[in-house]
């Protein structure tokens, strides 16, 4: 069996239009944005940032799981003009990592089909040829229907619904 790359390796990362990095690469105050905005942090079941202070814990705490090869959290910007846009999470890590769950924040201004289908598509295809993953679940809010439909696209499955959340699997 071949060793595991350390997580601290996996950045940055670029597709034709968006790049990956570590959210340290970011302003505080652009990630603070994302993460004090009430609907997007209800979106995703937590609750907002109230201080830059959170957010700065947050970052830390992040790449403290990093670090420990425990979850793998990027920032990801528009690649030309650097612009954050979001977050994107491989954690939860199960099964001898062969399974995982994939999670995602973006800017509500900023719901763009070609990135966000660009960021899925080289997600997904990095978590299968880099990780060996060979099961992703994600937990979408209901009324997400682009990342829902760019999923399907990529073969994820809807296993269940209730009011608020739609959850989604890709096995191979």
């Amino acid at each position: 069996m071949t060793e595991m790359i350390p997580f601290e390796a996996y950045h940055p990362m670029m597709t034709e239009h968006v790049q990956l990095n570590w959210l340290t690469a970011y302003p505080l105050k652009d990630i603070y944005a994302l993460r004090s905005n009430t609907e997007i942090a209800q979106q995703n079941d937590r609750e907002p940032d109230h201080d830059m202070k959170e957010t700065a814990y947050y970052i830390n705490h992040t790449m403290q799981t990093i670090m420990a090869n425990q979850a793998l959290t990027w920032g990801f910007s528009q690649r030309t003009t650097h612009q954050f846009i979001g977050l994107i999470e491989l954690a939860d890590f199960m099964a001898e990592r062969t399974q995982a769950t994939l999670h995602y924040e973006m800017s509500l201004d900023r719901q763009n089909t070609e990135e966000l289908n660009e960021l899925f598509q080289y997600v997904v295809a990095f978590a299968q040829r880099e990780l060996n993953l060979k099961q992703l679940s994600i937990t979408l809010s209901a009324d997400d229907h682009l990342a829902a439909s760019i999923l399907a696209t990529l073969g994820f499955k809807q296993l269940a619904v209730t009011n608020d959340n739609v959850q989604l699997q890709w096995q191979q």
